[in-house]
């Protein structure tokens, strides 16, 4: 469960478009190296697996592997990173890793530790690509790391060469089974063994990585509500639009806006589905303000609900400082809330009242949760 949380901590800051989270993210903490591409972060709500963008290293049989998980751990290694996911797996987290402005997958292929994995590039700005192809050649022409190896194959290549292995033993079982049939199981057969040259579609087609899981980028309005579901994840939520809170700085600006998520993952039919109810609350400010004092309480008919300490997030700018707070809230708790009467609610040393507006919407997410 925990790690489902983390999950869907991290698929929120895809819902919040207009929340903290709108940059996509999250500043952490470097506490394991599993290999070449892959890192652990540690962030406030928890761990998070994270796989680094376009890029692909040699696997734990081949040539170089250990050298170049010690090159990405000794470049990311106990430090503080920033993540940027791009997609999102109950798994683990494809993404940009970058460490004071640099990206590390970049990074990477200039020091001649990785392959600029290009059938993996979709979504890859094109100047970002030009970057990348610059660097792996410059790496290429001075034999830098993987380049130094005769041979050495990235995994899309080795990976084609095993679907085709498997097609070639898939066939020869197939022209097995059919001898059998035709001279009878007494008899033995001899063994037939057919090669056909892949065509120039096919040969594409096994080289292609394995299918990239987005999230969804378009939701549709139901009812005021915002929902998405991605079939291949399994993953769906029915969110609130974004609502604001009545807290003006002294310069007039908008202080905090609030959303309010159901978030649920359908894994196999022993583990059910899973879900999560989720309010996350947007600042920005000249300074940090939720960074003492950050628990949500609401007040419902004058009975107060303390939900608690936020999983906070904070990026700091030139001028301002951005703040996400993350609370998680339980069904009957929301239940509560949605049927009240005199709703209010107190943020940190902040509160406001809830609309009739905004309750009828929460009614509503509850219901289409059901």
């Amino acid at each position: 469960m925990k790690n489902l949380k983390v999950f869907l901590l991290v698929c929120l800051t895809f819902l919040l478009a207009n929340s903290a989270f709108s940059q996509g993210k999250f500043l952490g903490k470097v506490v394991d190296v599993l290999d070449g591409k892959t890192v652990v972060i540690e962030l406030p709500a928890g761990k998070v697996t994270a796989v680094l963008q376009f890029i692909e290293v040699p696997g734990p049989e081949q040539t170089f592997s250990k050298e170049v998980k010690n090159h990405l751990s000794s470049l990311t290694f106990g430090k503080m990173v920033e993540f940027k996911p791009l997609r999102v797996t109950p798994k683990y987290t494809v993404g940009l890793l970058s460490l004071n402005g640099v990206d590390i997958s970049n990074q990477m292929i200039r020091d001649g530790a990785a392959w600029y994995a290009l059938p993996e590039k979709t979504g890859q700005s094109e100047f970002e690509s030009r970057t990348y192809q610059d660097n792996e050649k410059q790496a290429r022409m001075e034999k830098r790391g993987i380049w130094s190896v005769e041979n050495l194959k990235p995994a899309w290549e080795l990976r084609a060469e095993e679907d085709e292995k498997r097609r070639q033993q898939g066939e020869i079982a197939k022209e097995e089974r059919t001898t059998l049939e035709q001279f009878g199981t007494t008899t033995k057969p001899q063994k037939i063994v057919v090669r056909r040259e892949l065509s120039s579609e096919s040969q594409k087609l096994a080289a292609a990585p394995e299918t990239s899981i987005k999230l969804p980028a378009n939701f549709q309005n139901i009812g005021g509500l915002l929902v998405g579901y991605e079939p291949s994840l399994k993953f769906g939520m029915v969110a609130t639009p974004m609502f604001k809170l009545n807290v003006p700085e002294d310069d007039g600006r908008q202080a905090l806006t609030v959303q309010i998520a159901y978030l649920y993952y359908d894994g196999n039919e022993d583990a059910g589905r899973k879900n999560a109810y989720l309010v996350g609350v947007d600042s920005e400010s000249r300074d940090f303000r939720f960074l003492k004092y950050n628990e949500l309480i609401v007040t419902v008919d004058k009975i107060k609900i303390n939900l608690g300490k936020a999983k906070r997030f904070s990026k700091q700018g030139e001028n301002s400082v951005r703040e996400g707070l993350l609370y998680e809230v339980k069904k009957p708790i929301l239940e509560k809330i949605a049927n009240g009467k005199n709703v209010s609610v107190k943020v940190g040393t902040f509160s406001d009242k809830v609309d009739s507006e905004i309750l009828t919407l929460l009614q509503n997410l509850i219901s289409a949760s059901n």
